[in-house]
């Protein structure tokens, strides 16, 4: 499959928040930083834009975010509440390493990508998307990408470890506040001294 085929629609719009290597776009031709970005529009034009345009969903990187603002305060709001996330963890970039640390307190679709070869270490048991940077590698990169959305946005999508855990605290967190608030409710009126106790 070389072209993906029309989006299918969605009931409500989604929302896509697109984290990875930026680079800089004003780095001297040659340099690191300045391949680092072009790598990076690159996997966004060719993998990340058709696949999220296949399901409907508009991806947005920090680096495209228009409002007038702290920009951490954006990538952590994004990172929060965007219903996709998609990480390129190539290069294991440590931004991009803890913005997806902080994505995973969240027990919603989080997808990773990245170049084969050039991941890290520590997070060979999350599944995924490696690609090389030939052009069938971005294609099939793309395609495997759709198949994930179409599948996540459906609900098929496990929460890593660390999502379970977080969500297993905040659940026994609501439950002591129920338990508190039941408590309040059956307690006897006049019952307790002018202290509360």
């Amino acid at each position: 499959q070389s072209e993906p085929a029309e989006p299918h629609t969605i009931s409500a719009p989604l929302t896509c928040f697109v984290i990875g290597p930026i680079g800089n776009r004003h780095g001297a031709l040659g340099t690191a930083e300045r391949e680092t970005y072009e790598d990076s529009l690159r996997v966004m034009a060719e993998v990340v834009q058709p696949a999220c345009a296949r399901v409907g969903v508009t991806p947005v990187r920090a680096d495209s975010l228009g409002r007038a603002g702290e920009i951490n305060e954006q990538i952590f709001r994004r990172l929060r509440d965007d219903d996709i996330v998609i990480a390129d963890l190539t290069g294991a970039n440590a931004n991009v390493m803890y913005e997806l640390g902080l994505r995973h307190t969240r027990n919603k679709l989080t997808v990773q990508i990245g170049e084969f070869g050039r991941l890290p270490f520590d997070i060979n048991t999350i599944r995924t998307i490696q690609f090389s940077r030939s052009p069938i590698g971005l294609i099939n990169a793309r395609d495997e990408l759709i198949d994930v959305l179409e599948a996540g946005i459906a609900g098929g999508y496990d929460p890593v470890t660390a999502t379970r855990v977080w969500a297993d605290d905040e659940a026994t967190d609501d439950e002591l506040v129920a338990v508190a608030a039941v408590d309040a409710e059956t307690a006897e009126p006049g019952g307790a001294d002018e202290d509360g106790l």
